[in-house]
């Protein structure tokens, strides 16, 4: 996978994981929304691949 498509892919996920935590919100699930702020805080650590660990293109 290419550091771009890797990068996009976090990105992805982490919008969705941002989406589903308001939803928990506003349906007042106070435990799934720190699981997700903590899924999103994980995400958002992620270092960018060197590009030695990188595949081939």
């Amino acid at each position: 996978m290419s550091d771009v498509s890797r990068r996009a892919q976090l990105i992805l996920l982490k919008n969705d994981l941002h989406v589903l935590r308001g939803r928990a919100e506003r349906l007042d699930l106070p435990e799934l929304v720190s699981l997700l702020s903590e899924a999103m805080a994980v995400i958002s650590k992620q270092p960018e691949l060197p590009k030695s660990e990188q595949p081939p293109v």
